[in-house]
């Protein structure tokens, strides 16, 4: 996945983190924003970029179609994966050409699938054989080594569920 940038945006806090080491354990480059506000100035730095994965609600202020809008205009052949776990019915209507579509809640595994996927399909039209190609301790092996989704904490209190 070397020369893969990925900008990640959501206002959960919690699934960015765990979502964005995910995808670093998979090679993958990353940055971060919290809110359309912190996408568009990643954006605008015009570093490059390979896909954009956005929550559709953000919050106040612009949603996720929009900083998809915004990003397609400084990199037209950006791949884009929205999720959210509210806004399916919107996708249909507000999202980008070739966008993908991941509902949550999710296991970070989905977002490296579906980005795997849009890079064998741009190689695939390259190469005919792409699709062909083996997967040498990449996705398949890192699958083996985690199989059960990371768990998750909120860092105030720990709670024992036996009794």
């Amino acid at each position: 996945m070397a020369g893969n940038r990925v900008l990640f945006v959501d206002d959960d806090p919690i699934l960015s983190l765990e979502v964005c080491l995910f995808l670093r354990e998979f090679g993958f480059g990353v940055a971060q924003a919290a809110s359309a506000a912190d996408a568009y100035e990643a954006i605008d730095r015009r570093a490059p970029l390979t896909a954009l994965v956005t929550d559709i609600n953000l919050g106040p202020g612009p949603d996720g179609f929009e900083v998809a809008r915004r990003a397609r205009l400084v990199y037209p052949d950006l791949r884009v994966i929205y999720i959210s776990g509210t806004a399916m019915d919107r996708y249909a209507a507000e999202g980008l050409k070739g966008a993908q579509f991941i509902a949550k809640p999710l296991h970070p595994r989905q977002i490296v699938e579906a980005l795997r996927r849009e890079s064998f399909r741009e190689a695939s039209s390259l190469s005919p054989v792409a699709e062909l190609a083996p997967d040498f301790g990449g996705l398949a092996a890192a699958s083996a080594r985690r199989t059960s989704p990371p768990q998750r904490f909120d860092g105030l209190k720990s709670v024992s569920l036996d009794k």
